[in-house]
């Protein structure tokens, strides 16, 4: 059988028109920009939630998920990194990575091809709420402290997996 790299995602959450909502998107721009060059790593903007995510996520084998949080116990600009089954990212209230735990347990449960490794980049953020283009400037001045982790989060998972089977492949030989 043919040997493929990790598949990995990088999606980033939010909505340009609300202010610092958008910092997940802001992110996922930088990342592709210094990513370009690995063909294995997709980088997706998103103003998706819940179970909508689950379109973007089945097939990879690892997602990194980029969104804004409000949690008020941090300063704006904040950035924090979990994995999927860290008991304090079960608890950040952030508008679209709610319902990511459900989302993958369900189609966990209809036996669908996920990531077997999920970690989310949240940035505290001050204004997730108001009508406006543009981010606040602590949240601006996170997005290349986020997009950093990212991309050493990427890298690092693709020098220590070793290439895997495509659940897909045919199998070859007689």
């Amino acid at each position: 059988m043919t040997k493929v790299p990790p598949r990995v995602l990088v999606l980033g959450l939010g909505n340009d028109a609300l202010s610092d909502d958008a910092v997940g998107l802001h992110v996922a721009r930088e990342v592709r920009d210094r990513l370009e060059d690995r063909p294995v790593v997709a980088v997706v903007e998103s103003v998706g939630t819940g179970l909508t995510l689950l379109d973007e996520i089945v097939g990879c084998d690892r997602l990194v998920l980029i969104d804004a949080v409000q949690t008020g116990t941090v300063a704006p600009g904040t950035v924090c990194e979990w994995s999927l089954d860290a008991e304090p990212a079960r608890r950040i209230a952030a508008p679209h990575s709610v319902g990511i735990f459900e989302t993958i347990a369900l189609g966990q449960r209809f036996g669908l091809h996920l990531p077997v490794q999920v970690e989310i980049v949240t940035v505290e953020v001050e204004d997730a709420a108001t009508l406006n283009f543009g981010l606040t400037p602590s949240v601006q001045a996170a997005v290349n402290v986020a997009a950093s982790r990212v991309v050493r989060l990427v890298k690092r998972w693709l020098e220590n997996h070793p290439p895997v089977e495509p659940a897909d492949a045919p199998l070859r030989g007689g």
